[in-house]
C-alpha cells in the first residue's frame, strides 16, 4: 500500500494514510483515528483516551507514524491541507456536533465503510491477495508487535489497549497458522 503513487489528500491518499497509522499507531481503532484531535499529537507521543475503554492511551510515535502526520500538518510548521479542522484526519466533518455517542458511532460507521471500499480498490492496486479493511491494520499491528517480541502476548495485550489477556489471544489466533508455518521456514530453511 505505501508504495502506490496517490494524488496527494485524494480520498484514496486519506484512506492510505488513515489505514497506515492506525498501523503505526499501535493498533489504533479506526473510530478512535476518526476521532483523534490535533491536541492529541503531543510531540513525539500520542495521548488520547479510547472510545471503547475510556482508557487513556499513549503511544509513542515513531518515524513512520510521525511522517504521515506531517502530511496533515502536525508536527511541523507547514500548513494544514486541512486547518478548519480540530480532526487529523479529514473523516468527520468538524462543523457537526458529536456529543450524541449514538449519533458519532453512525458517523464513524458510515466513514469505515467508504474507508474500506477505498482500502479495497488500493488492494487490488497493489496486487494484495487478501482482504484489507480499517480493523486489518490492528490486527496486523498485533501480529507483527508478537512476532517482533517474540511472542510477548501480556507487552502485545498492553499495546493494543486491551483489558484482558484472553482478548489478544482470540485476535492473535488468526495469525498462528502464519506464524507456524514462518516457524518451519525458519527452522528447515
Amino acid at each position: 500500500l505505501e508504495a502506490l503513487e496517490l494524488e496527494r489528500s485524494s480520498a484514496l491518499d486519506v484512506a492510505r494514510d488513515v489505514f497506515l497509522f492506525a498501523f503505526y499507531a499501535s493498533g489504533m481503532r479506526f473510530g478512535d483515528v476518526c476521532c483523534l484531535r490535533r491536541e492529541c499529537v503531543r510531540g513525539d507521543r500520542l495521548v488520547y483516551t479510547m472510545m471503547k475503554s475510556g482508557k487513556q492511551k499513549s503511544v509513542k510515535l515513531k518515524t513512520r507514524a510521525k511522517e504521515i502526520l506531517l502530511k496533515y500538518g502536525l508536527g511541523c510548521d507547514g500548513e494544514s491541507p486541512f486547518p478548519e479542522s480540530p480532526f487529523v484526519f479529514p473523516l468527520l466533518d468538524p462543523a457537526l456536533d458529536y456529543s450524541d455517542p449514538f449519533f458519532l458511532r453512525k458517523r464513524i460507521h458510515a466513514r469505515t465503510a467508504s474507508v474500506n471500499r477505498r482500502l479495497k480498490r488500493l488492494a487490488e492496486d497493489a496486487e494484495i491477495g487478501v482482504k484489507v479493511t480499517t480493523h486489518i491494520a490492528r490486527h496486523s499491528f498485533a501480529d507483527l508487535a508478537r512476532r517482533k517480541s517474540n511472542g510477548d502476548i501480556d507487552a502485545v495485550s498492553r499495546a493494543l489497549g486491551h483489558s484482558r489477556i484472553q482478548t489478544t489471544q482470540t485476535y492473535l489466533k488468526a495469525m498462528d497458522q502464519d506464524a507456524e508455518d514462518d516457524l518451519m521456514d525458519l527452522t528447515f530453511g
